[in-house]
């Protein structure tokens, strides 16, 4: 009764400027998302399109306007004429929103009325998608748009129609997001400040929004997209030796001080004689009171954290994440315990991500040798040479190690750990520091024997 639901994507798209069937929304086709969460309530998925092309490999039925030029009504008779089930629920596909609650709704409301027509108010106004119809108005449907009659709104009005109420609606969907349509550049925008996870605070002057063309499905597609911000901080140690830190904007003194750490050159603030940083100019200058690297911070071999408050930080992070999320163009680290999580830094580097946690753990006079790192990226051996120089026992991501970290993590002995998310993650060394272990694992020089 209640198989088949239709999407109309057969509009002109004039106002929006470029095909509204290519719209975007987290790397993915909006219509994409719309099609997987109708799977979850019809068995039959009908597109109305003039571009068959654009659906190629996504196990949906097609088909095309008969009466070309008539607006919404010869979409609806195309799907009426297509359907397979009594009532079809039809959906524009600008559209974004589907509430399946809300559909469900429609569904009991339909049959209890006995009506052929079952839609939603929204802003006093009657909205003719998102709603249901029956296969039943196919001839009136044709009469109309043969006799030049095709307004889709006298339709309903002329036909046996349920009205929800903006109330009821609103009773599943509190924004009414349901009801979202997108006809133009800025509704566009609108929307995705509304789906994307845009960076709030001081992560927001990290980007910005660039006009791009995306090439999909044989289309090319002008749109902005959120990107990242770079900057270079030259960096001069004791007048010996200069470096160039390609970096993103922000917490540059901290980059400077935990860059000195990592790499040896200083073991507390002490060891700084003097620091200049010249953020406009983009230049740096530190006087050590030694210049030569330094040994290793010790680690700390009685630290134990506990799998599960990890698992718990791990996911915080990631959730946290939402500069990453939203360019896709940036590192970050955090520094965790099993009382959580201290503090986090940014970069478009995950190694000056490390040396900002390293160096704002120094300004604030949080000890390393008892936490640990999560990180973002996949972690390369100088990433581990970076743990072991300031003295933090353990390193997790999300990602994978490369062989070099595992050597370089068992030869440290540094607690390594991969592939953290959900409940699981993967142990490469050191397996002692997670509480309740009692697994020992052999070294990679005498399984390769």
């Amino acid at each position: 009764m209640f198989g088949t639901a239709a999407i109309l994507a057969g509009g002109k798209s004039s106002r929006m400027g470029f095909d509204k069937q290519l719209l975007m929304a987290d790397d993915r086709r909006i219509l994409e998302n719309i099609i997987r969460t109708l799977k979850e309530e019809f068995s039959d998925i009908l597109i109305v399109t003039a571009k068959p092309q654009l659906y190629e490999g996504m196990d949906v039925r097609l088909c095309s306007d008969i009466y070309l030029g008539k607006g919404p009504l010869a979409g609806v008779h195309s799907a009426l004429n297509h359907a397979r089930s009594r009532y079809v629920y039809l959906l524009a596909c600008d559209m974004p929103v589907v509430n399946l609650d809300f559909v469900r709704h429609l569904k009991n409301n339909l049959l209890n009325s006995g009506a052929d027509i079952c839609a939603g108010k929204f802003q006093d106004r009657l909205e003719p998608f998102n709603a249901f119809y029956s296969r039943a108005l196919l001839d009136e449907v044709v009469h109309r748009l043969e006799t030049g009659n095709s307004s889709l709104f006298r339709f309903i009005y002329a036909s046996r129609a349920c009205v929800i109420s903006q109330d009821d609606a609103a009773s599943f969907d509190k924004e009414l997001q349901m009801f979202t349509n997108i006809n133009t550049r800025s509704e566009y925008e609108k929307y995705l400040g509304i789906t994307t996870e845009e960076p709030e605070g001081e992560a927001r002057a990290l980007v910005d929004k660039l006009e791009i063309v995306r090439y999909i499905r044989g289309e090319y597609v002008p749109m902005r997209d959120l990107m990242v911000h770079e900057t270079a901080l030259h960096v001069e140690i004791s007048g010996k030796t200069d470096r160039t830190l390609y970096c993103s904007p922000s917490e540059r003194k901290e980059l400077l001080i935990g860059y000195l750490y990592t790499q040896g050159y200083i073991r507390s603030l002490d060891d700084i004689i003097s620091l200049e940083l010249d953020e406009d100019a983009g230049r740096a200058s530190a006087r050590l009171a030694q210049f030569e690297p330094q040994s290793r911070t010790p680690l700390c071999d009685s630290a134990v954290f506990d799998p599960e408050i990890l698992l718990d930080n791990q996911q915080r992070f990631y959730d946290n994440s939402t500069l990453q999320k939203a360019t896709a163009g940036t590192h970050c680290c955090a520094l965790c315990d099993d009382s959580g999580t201290y503090f986090s830094c940014v970069d478009i580097s995950r190694h000056n991500a490390m040396d900002k946690l390293a160096g704002k753990a120094l300004l604030s006079g949080v000890s390393l040798k008892d936490k640990y790192i999560l990180t973002s990226g996949r972690i390369p051996m100088d990433m581990i040479q970076k743990v072991a120089a300031i003295g933090v026992p353990m390193i997790v991501s999300r990602s994978t190690p490369t062989i070099a970290a595992v050597e370089t993590a068992r030869s440290a002995n540094i607690t390594l750990l991969g592939f953290s998310r959900e409940n699981r993650f993967n142990i490469y060394s050191a397996p002692n520091r997670l509480k309740g272990c009692n697994f020992a694992i052999t070294s990679t020089d005498a399984n390769r024997e």
